[in-house]
Order: structure tokens, then sequence, then C-alpha cells
């Protein structure tokens, strides 16, 4: 696959540690639409918690959980018919792919799972979106006393589940830890995923589709280019603009376009599952 750098811009400044919590709601379905779309938060919590893992064909599974599902499989790029999506799918689409590209996930497939690059993900995702999941806990052994935040293996869950479409088992995480002296670096321990903790970062990417293709069976393939929002228009305030086209954004200069690539999604109930990202 190639590697892509989806610009995700640290900035260490105090006063703006903020601006990377706020929750980016994502937009109500229509009463029409082409395809189906993605659901909001608050829709999601009120249902009911269960949640049932798939096996690698998408379909349901009593106990299937993520270290179940990974092959060693040579992945081979679908292609289907064009079709047309109107203006409410299109940025619900781009909302969804850029739920990845402001959190720094460039690269993933269902068969061969980055579990590193997941938790990171699912971490920053909190950071932007759900910063009520991140628990700020100070461990009390001075070797661990830079791991300030954590995330809770069920909150975890509501996140893969959502996006991707499986659930952890606490065994799948037993004894996962990275210790290379990286900010990125963590470990899981009695329920909770446990992370460094942060001054304050500006997360200005985001993504925008230029064309989709039906491959069957209620998978799309979604063609899409990666922004970045220039930094000072983000210090200022200004929001990113989901329902913009990709000539739209051409147009404004705090846009900037960034790597091309593609995701492979699965519509179920209205909602979308990644299955591929590069």
């Amino acid at each position: 696959m190639k590697k892509r750098f989806i610009p995700m811009l640290a900035v260490s400044i105090f006063a703006i540690s903020l601006l990377g919590c706020t929750d980016k709601q994502e937009p109500a379905s229509p009463d029409v639409e082409v395809i189906g779309s993605d659901v909001t938060d608050e829709e999601l919590e009120d249902a009911d918690e269960t949640t049932i893992s798939q096996d690698n064909s998408g379909a349901d599974t009593e106990e299937t959980s993520a270290a179940d599902s990974s092959s060693s499989s040579e992945y081979s790029e679908p292609s289907g018919k064009e079709i047309t999506v109107d203006a409410s799918t299109r940025k619900k689409m781009n909302v969804f792919l850029s739920n990845f590209s402001e959190a720094g996930l460039t690269e993933y497939d269902k068969d061969n799972r980055d579990l590193h690059a997941i938790l990171w993900w699912a971490h920053t995702w909190s950071n932007i979106n759900k910063n009520e999941f991140l628990e700020y806990h100070q461990l009390k052994d001075k070797k661990y006393e830079f791991f300030e935040t954590r995330i809770s293996l069920d909150n975890l869950n509501f996140i893969t589940d959502k996006y991707l479409g499986f659930t952890f088992k606490d065994e799948d995480l037993k004894g996962v830890k990275t210790e290379n002296g990286e900010l990125r670096s963590f470990f899981y321990e009695d329920g909770y995923l446990y992370l460094p903790g942060g001054d304050g970062e500006a997360y200005t990417g985001f993504s925008l589709i230029s064309k989709v293709e039906d491959l069957g069976d209620d998978r799309l393939k979604l063609y899409y280019n990666s922004y970045s929002l220039d930094l000072d228009a983000y210090l200022s305030g200004k929001e990113i603009d989901y329902s913009l086209t990709q000539e739209e954004a051409s147009k404004d200069s705090d846009y900037e376009k960034n790597e091309a690539g593609y995701a492979v999604v699965r519509v179920e109930d209205s909602t979308y599952k990644l299955e591929h990202l590069e």
C-alpha cells in the first residue's frame, strides 16, 4: 500500500488546547437519499449498547473478535459502476471519511488490521469528537506517570463498532503495550487503554469525495482527496465545510489539496462501515 501523510498539525499552545476537542456532529439523515448515510452519536447512544462482531464477509457472528478476523491474503482492488449521489449524501460521505483523515488514519484493511494504528486513531478521534470518553487519570507508578489519559474498552468498542464494524474483547488487548519513548506509546490494563497526556493539538485534515462506484452487495467505493485547512484560518475559528465539492474547495485559498485515495465501505442500516482505505 502507498503511505500517505495527512496533515494533522501538532501545536503546543496551551491557550488553544480546547479547539481540538470539539464534537463534530454528523448530519441527520434526510427523508429521501440516494444511498445509505451515517448516523449521529446521539442516535447510536440511544440504541442498544450490545455490539455484535462480524466475520470477514460482514456476516454477524456471536463470538468473533478483532483478533479473529486478520488474514495474510493479498488485497485485490475492486471496481464497480459509477453512480451519482445527491448533495446530502455527498456531505455524509465527506464527514464519514473525514473521521479518519482528521485523526491521521491513512491506511486500513479489515483483513489485515494494524492494531497500533487503530487504537491510536480511536484515541485521537475521541480527543476531537468525544472528549468525555477520555479520563484524566494520574498513575502512581512513576514509570508510567507520563500516561495521563485513559479510555475504557467500552468506549473503544463504541468507536470501532460505529466506523469499522467490529469490537475488541478484553483478551484481544491484554498485554498490548508500546514503550518506545515516543508520544504514541500506550498500554492496555484492566479494561483501559492508557496514553500520554497532551497540551493541545490542531486537527485540520478532512476529505472530499470525487467519485462513487457501486460494487454490489451493499458496498461502495469512494474516491476522495484529502485536504487541510490553513492553520491561521483554523486558529481564527474557521470551520471546515463538509458540504463542499472538490471544485468549490479549490476556489478557497484556506483549503490545501493533498493526496488522492479511495475507501471501500459497506452500507449497513443507513450507516457506513469502513472495509479498506488507502
